[in-house]
């Protein structure tokens, strides 16, 4: 029982946040949301692929922020769409990076009688660091087109 308290008074401070977030404006909505994409991204890469990959978890990282700050300013500031573009570079040096790493470039086969097995050299884990950015920093950042703004550029509904 003490859980459940603990839990839904985290829950509701969380939402005063984000609500006074929204309704002070634009720079304490977008810091308070770049925190949480931010903290959530870590949080499933440390879960899902292991804290052996910390360069390939900082772009991830910086591409779902990027992402969420290009969004930001197209929708809220009319900067130009091709902004949007610019989370592909990070993007394609998590690619790139691995090509450097020299656990993924060994293949460990065994055979055992007539069956081969494969070992895993941890170029399984890239797909779950991809996906943080397609379950976290898209939704995250797709928020922005839920939030609208007026021309004094305070957020409104």
């Amino acid at each position: 029982m003490k859980n459940l308290i603990i839990r839904t008074i985290s829950g509701l401070a969380f939402i005063i946040v984000m609500i006074g977030s929204i309704l002070w404006g634009v720079l304490p909505y977008a810091m308070i949301m770049g925190l949480i994409i931010a903290a959530m991204m870590n949080e499933f890469i440390n879960i899902s692929a292991g804290k052996n990959y910390p360069l390939q978890k900082g772009l991830a990282i910086t591409t779902g922020l990027l992402l969420f700050v290009t969004v930001l300013l197209v929708k809220f500031f009319n900067a130009e769409w091709f902004y949007l573009l610019l989370p592909l570079v990070p993007l394609t040096l998590i690619f790139i990076s691995n090509l450097y790493i020299k656990e993924f470039n060994i293949h460990n086969i065994t055979s055992d009688g007539d069956e081969k097995q494969r070992h895993d050299n941890g170029f399984e884990k890239i797909p779950f660091i991809l996906s943080s950015i397609v379950y976290i920093a898209v939704p995250m950042s797709m928020c922005n087109l839920i939030v609208c703004s007026n021309s004094s550029g305070n957020i409104e509904y």
